[in-house]
């Protein structure tokens, strides 16, 4: 018997068709606005599209991946007040239209609290991270280990707040199910050994931290190299416990150590020398040789604005402490104009627990303020 196949031919609509091709052309068109730089005519373009297409899955979808393209090209400008108005305003569509929560809106959302975080609103960050959180587990799983970066920003920024019980159960579930899914020596699992270790010196853990640090550091060195960036930031962290400790020469050496890392990274770690330059400054601010604090002190405060620019509390921390060893160098007027400096930087950033306020008018590097303020361990 001859066999006969029932063939089925779609015949698109030519108002689809040209649908299809109208957004095809606005995709491009702000794609190239966009390479250009015309990043306000690019984001119009997109909108323009998005709204064409927003009941349509795989269109919309699209739309959304342009429109992440151009947050990234915000980001790297440097261009805050844009980046943030162009998440709030995804995210407000999203909620407005219903659409499905997703791994799409959780790195939307993600996104935004990075935005706040940078400035440190981490107040403004913490409900976003929650969100984002919540989605992803209720997307993967509550134990999947997809969920554990996102867990992870949760209890880092509960850290920045102080919250740190908080904190410390965040990341050991991280740790619980990093172990379950990740081999012992895993990078990721180091990271998070480190940051639990930064918890724990800040709660006065030491012996819980050194462990933790140590583990880190074991990991990191093997599977990265004894001269990686993040083996850097768990020798800054262990030479903070060794100084709070008392242990100033095992500190001195580690501080040492983590800058020379620093600085061969191409291109120079910014963070890392920082954080490493103010904590080794305090150490000398603490045994009065105030000559050679003023010195690390002043890298310190050339790093800190390449990282953060010059309107982040951390810079303003940083102002404050070169101010309180200029005043111990009878170098009183240089100090003031440090010390206005800082103040406007926080009064720029309001009086929130999310914006690190703090009194400049008693703020003196010391063991109080180490702990309190700027011992500028790196959670990462």
């Amino acid at each position: 018997m001859k066999r006969v196949w029932m063939l089925t031919l779609v015949v698109l609509s030519p108002v689809w068709s040209a649908q299809e091709a109208s957004w095809e052309q606005g995709l491009t068109d702000g794609s190239q606005l966009q390479r250009q730089g015309r990043y306000v005519e690019a984001e119009q373009a997109y909108w323009t599209v998005l709204k064409a297409v927003e009941n349509a899955v795989q269109p919309r979808a699209r739309v959304i991946a342009h429109l992440r393209s151009l947050a990234f090209a915000y980001r790297q400008a440097d261009r805050h007040m844009e980046l943030e108005a162009l998440y709030r305003r995804l995210l407000a569509l999203w909620d407005e239209k219903r659409w499905p929560a997703d791994k799409e809106q959780a790195s939307l959302l993600i996104g935004l609290a990075d935005v706040y975080g940078s400035v440190a609103a981490y107040s403004n960050a913490l409900p976003l991270y929650r969100r984002a959180l919540s989605i992803w587990q209720s997307v993967v799983g509550q134990e999947d280990v997809e969920i554990t970066p996102t867990m992870g920003n949760v209890a880092s920024l509960l850290y920045r707040l102080h919250r740190y019980s908080e904190a410390e159960h965040l990341y050991r579930r991280v740790v619980a199910i990093q172990e379950g899914a990740l081999d012992s020596e895993h990078p990721d699992l180091a990271t998070t050994r480190n940051n639990l270790g930064v918890v724990y010196q800040a709660m006065a853990r030491y012996g819980d931290a050194k462990k933790l640090y140590s583990q880190a550091l074991l990991v990191r060195e093997k599977a990265l190299g004894p001269r990686h960036p993040l083996v850097g930031r768990t020798l800054n962290n262990l030479a903070n416990l060794f100084a709070e400790q008392g242990m100033e020469a095992d500190a001195e050496g580690l501080y040492r150590r983590a800058i020379g890392i620093g600085e061969e990274t191409i291109p120079p770690d910014e963070r890392l020398l920082a954080a490493t330059f103010s904590n080794w400054a305090q150490l000398y601010w603490d045994r009065r040789k105030y000559q050679q604090a003023e010195d690390l002190s002043l890298r310190a405060l050339a790093a800190w604005e390449k990282v953060v620019g010059p309107e982040h509390p951390n810079l303003a921390i940083s102002l404050a402490i070169h101010a309180a060893i200029l005043r111990k160098l009878k170098r009183r007027k240089e100090a003031e104009q440090l010390e206005a400096q800082a103040k406007g930087i926080m009064a720029r950033h309001g009086a929130g627990p999310g914006a690190l306020t703090i009194d400049i008018t008693w703020l003196r590097p010391s063991r109080r303020l180490q702990r309190e303020w700027a011992w500028n361990r790196i959670c990462r």
